[in-house]
C-alpha cells in the first residue's frame, strides 16, 4: 500500500494561487488617451506610465489601425471613451478593455487620404504614440530667414607654427600674466 502525501498538491495549489496573484500585480493602468492635430500630421498618444509590450496592426472594412497594450488595464474613467479628431482623414479614436489583460486603442480612418503612419514608444513616462501623415499635407513651414553669420576662421599658423593655445584647441587669444 502506497501512501500519498498532501504536500505536493498543497504546494501546487499555492504555486498556482501565487502566479495568479503576481499576474494581477504585473498589470499597469492605461490612464490617458489624447490626440493632437498638427498641420502636417495627427498624433494619438496612449499614456501608460510603465514599460509594457504592445503590438499594432491595420484592419480593413472599416479601415482602422489598432494598438494592443499587454499586461494593462484601463482606467475606469476611460471606459468607452471616444472622440473625433480635428482632421478629415481620422474619423474616430476609441479605447476599451479588450480582455482581462489587454487594452486596445482603435483609430478609424480614411486610408485613401493617408500617406503613411508610424507607431513607436516614448519613455519616461512610457507611452505609445501613433503618428498619421495625410497625403495632402502642406510642406513644413520655412523658418524665418536670418542673415547668416560668418563662421569664425581659425588663425593661420605663423612661421614658428601654431601657438600652444591653438595646439591644445583652446580659444585663447591673449594670455596675461599677473606679476
Amino acid at each position: 500500500m502506497t501512501r500519498t502525501h498532501p504536500f505536493p498538491a498543497l504546494f501546487a495549489g499555492l504555486l498556482i494561487l501565487s502566479s495568479v496573484w503576481l499576474s494581477g500585480q504585473s498589470t499597469v493602468e492605461v490612464f490617458n488617451l489624447r490626440s493632437y492635430t498638427h498641420p502636417t500630421h495627427t498624433r494619438v498618444v496612449v499614456d501608460i506610465g510603465k514599460l509594457r509590450e504592445f503590438s499594432s496592426a491595420e484592419l480593413k472594412d472599416p479601415e482602422r489601425i489598432y494598438i494592443d497594450v499587454y499586461q494593462a488595464r484601463l482606467n475606469p474613467i476611460l471606459h468607452g471613451k471616444s472622440f473625433v479628431a480635428q482632421c478629415d482623414y481620422v474619423k474616430e479614436v476609441r479605447i476599451a478593455q479588450k480582455n482581462a489583460t489587454t487594452v486596445r486603442m482603435v483609430v478609424e480612418l480614411d486610408m485613401a487620404k493617408v500617406e503613411r503612419y508610424q507607431v513607436f514608444p516614448l519613455f519616461d513616462p512610457f507611452r505609445v504614440v501613433l503618428d498619421i501623415y495625410p497625403k495632402d499635407a502642406p510642406p513644413p513651414p520655412k523658418s524665418a530667414e536670418t542673415p547668416a553669420e560668418k563662421p569664425a576662421q581659425p588663425p593661420e599658423p605663423t612661421k614658428a607654427g601654431y601657438s600652444m593655445a591653438r595646439q591644445l584647441g583652446l580659444g585663447i587669444r591673449r594670455v596675461v600674466l599677473d606679476p
